[in-house]
């Protein structure tokens, strides 16, 4: 996936966040389900309608050993987040089912053992499947965020230009721009050579600075500029930001 081809040549990353995207939108429609479901059993219990809770030793059983499952499976995709949109959401994934498995074995049991308390079995679907819901909105809109090419922090963009400040004696660095493409970053600098200076040589040092840009983990792709003086308007086509800052 990562791979370049003839038919993508930048490779096909950018398919781990619509791969997120799907899954958030899918699971926050399954919460709206759950609480739909919960808030139509408060409505009938209300009536007198109320349904009677089976806990088997079995089923406690059952939800105990997932919460544990769940929690060391947590724990190794929240190890390895930071690197993949795909881990990060699986470790979402298994810290709402921890949550979730939690207050269904409470919930019940306060519902089994109190009849009087049989509205907290829907009551805690409504409230998980809430958090649920808000989690996988947030997760979803900060993909989306970087498909559509949200700006990378200061602090990054602070870190690339050092690093064309201190790369070559003779170059001064003008721009720096830097936004997401997908999870990782495409980055742009607009570069200042003295203007005698051969071909080659601009060639060369611009290469090198390109080459370490594009060593950093969280860089999709760098492209270094060389220009002979800092210009005051835009040379692109449409409009763009012109100063490294928010």
């Amino acid at each position: 996936m990562h791979t370049p081809s003839v038919k993508y040549p930048a490779g096909r990353r950018r398919l781990e966040p619509i791969a997120v995207i799907i899954s958030a939108t899918l699971m926050g429609m399954a919460a709206i389900e759950v609480i739909q479901q919960s808030v139509e059993a408060l409505v009938k219990g209300l009536k007198g309608h109320q349904r009677e809770l089976e806990i088997t030793s079995f089923t406690v059983i059952v939800l105990l050993v997932a919460i544990v499952v769940k929690l060391l499976l947590w724990y190794i995709c929240a190890k390895i987040a930071s690197h993949s949109p795909s881990a990060d959401a699986l470790a979402q994934d298994h810290r709402n089912d921890v949550f979730s498995n939690f207050v269904a074995v409470a919930a019940a049991f306060a519902a089994h053992w109190h009849s009087s308390l049989w509205y907290l079995d829907s009551v805690g679907a409504i409230v998980i499947s809430v958090y649920i819901a808000v989690s996988w909105l947030a997760t979803g809109k900060e993909q989306v965020e970087r498909l559509v090419g949200l700006q990378a922090d200061q602090e990054f963009i602070d870190q690339i230009r050092v690093l064309g400040d201190v790369h070559h004696p003779m170059m001064r660095t003008d721009i720096v721009r830097a936004y997401h493409f997908g999870n990782n970053y495409l980055v742009e600098m607009e570069v200042i050579l003295p203007e005698d200076m051969c071909v080659k040589d601009a060639h060369d040092i611009s290469l090198s600075l390109q080459d370490k840009v594009e060593a950093l983990d969280n860089v999709e792709r760098a492209f270094v500029h060389v220009d002979y003086l800092e210009r005051n308007y835009d040379e692109h086509k449409d409009p763009t930001v012109r100063r490294d800052s928010p």
